[in-house]
């Protein structure tokens, strides 16, 4: 029985999925906060307070009156970072509990669903196989599997360069 090569590449997709599941799991449950994650949660912090800086006129003023000041000069001012990822986990961290899994869990899904996104992408341009296989060498380049459990916002540019890829129309499309 042959299989075609549309199941083929889907087959690939889904097992590039499975790996980027349980590659970064050790990492993203056992492992302790590096430097840089410090850095993330000091930005991300829930229940922060405004500090007196933060108590201007202006946008400073409005954003202390919706909560978000800390967050946003942190992110903008200190690690140069838009503040996206550290508001969604800062909501992690809100909903789940302050833990280092809480924190990487942005990272991990954002790598996800990167891996699908690609696949998927490379699947439009290339051809199935071709983006299932590109999912697979996603799912287990060390690297990726690296910012997969890091607490930063590198698998969110990952994943939203991804996302631009899934929206370009593909040659001759």
């Amino acid at each position: 029985m042959r299989v075609s090569e549309r199941a083929s590449g889907l087959l690939l997709i889904a097992a590039a999925i499975v790996l980027a599941v349980l590659l970064p799991l050790a990492d993203l449950l056992y492992a302790p906060l590096s430097l840089d994650e410090h850095v993330s949660f000091w930005i991300a912090e829930p229940h922060q307070q405004a500090a007196p800086a933060d108590r201007s006129s202006g946008s400073a003023a409005r954003l202390v009156r919706t909560g978000q000041p800390g967050l946003w000069r942190r992110s903008l001012h200190y690690s140069a970072t838009p503040p996206l990822s550290f508001l969604v986990q800062r909501a992690c961290l809100e909903l789940f509990g302050v833990s280092e899994w809480s924190l990487r869990l942005l990272a991990y899904v954002a790598f996800v669903a990167a891996v699908l996104l690609v696949g998927v992408s490379g699947a439009q341009w290339f051809g199935p196989i071709a983006g299932g296989l590109a999912a697979c060498l996603m799912a287990v380049a060390p690297q990726s599997v690296r910012y997969a459990a890091l607490g930063r916002p590198y698998s969110v540019g990952v994943c939203l360069a991804a996302t631009a890829l899934l929206a370009t129309e593909p040659p001759g499309g």
